[in-house]
């Protein structure tokens, strides 16, 4: 079909770039708003899910059982486990499960089996006792190579755990998606790319 008017064109071609070349002039704030309100709301189902989770699992013995699962107001896209030491004499470390607000925004969307997938992920890492492994030191090829393994594990806990807590493996992997957008240096996203 010939555009009606010899202008039409071009102006079809030059319109979203003026108007993308706009947009990318104003200043803006690459940090999208987080209220209260939503770190309440992101904070309950963090709750929700972690405590449906954790009523599937066995308590790991050679940790403080259970872990505290906890949302921090964070602007790193991330979430990680974790252990402390434990000051007492005998005592066992103390296990953490950490979810950034940013986090919950951009992957989990208030998608309960998106985040179960990283809840169960994460404590996948405490089941296996990957936070209590010293790390294997600075070289690249150690730390792909023995990340890959332990993310390996961690990713089929939280697959199997998800599951027996009810969740949607399906809808959890669109939410894995979004991941691999974001860390492309993750083991399991460097074996989908390989």
């Amino acid at each position: 079909m010939k555009p009606t008017h010899w202008f039409a064109l071009p102006c079809l071609v030059a319109l979203p770039a003026i108007f993308l070349s706009e947009a990318l002039a104003r200043p803006r704030d690459d940090k999208p708003a987080y209220t209260a309100k939503q770190f309440e709301i992101d904070q309950k189902l963090v709750e929700k899910v972690g405590k449906a989770l954790l009523a599937q699992m066995d308590p790991v013995p050679d940790v403080e059982w259970p872990p505290t699962i906890r949302l921090v107001d964070n602007p790193r896209l991330n979430a990680w486990a974790h252990a402390e030491r434990n000051e007492k004499v005998g005592g066992k470390p103390k296990v953490f499960v950490t979810v950034t607000t940013t986090w919950m925004q951009k992957v989990v969307k208030g998608d309960e089996d998106t985040l179960a997938f990283v809840l169960g992920h994460e404590l996948g890492h405490i089941y296996h006792r990957h936070v209590l492994i010293p790390d294997p030191g600075p070289t690249d090829f150690a730390n792909v190579t023995f990340g890959r393994k332990l993310e390996m594990e961690a990713d089929a806990f939280g697959a199997k755990l998800l599951l027996r807590a009810g969740y949607s493996l399906r809808k959890a992997l669109t939410g894995q998606f979004r991941i691999e957008a974001f860390d492309l240096r993750h083991p399991a996203a460097i074996d989908a790319m390989t």
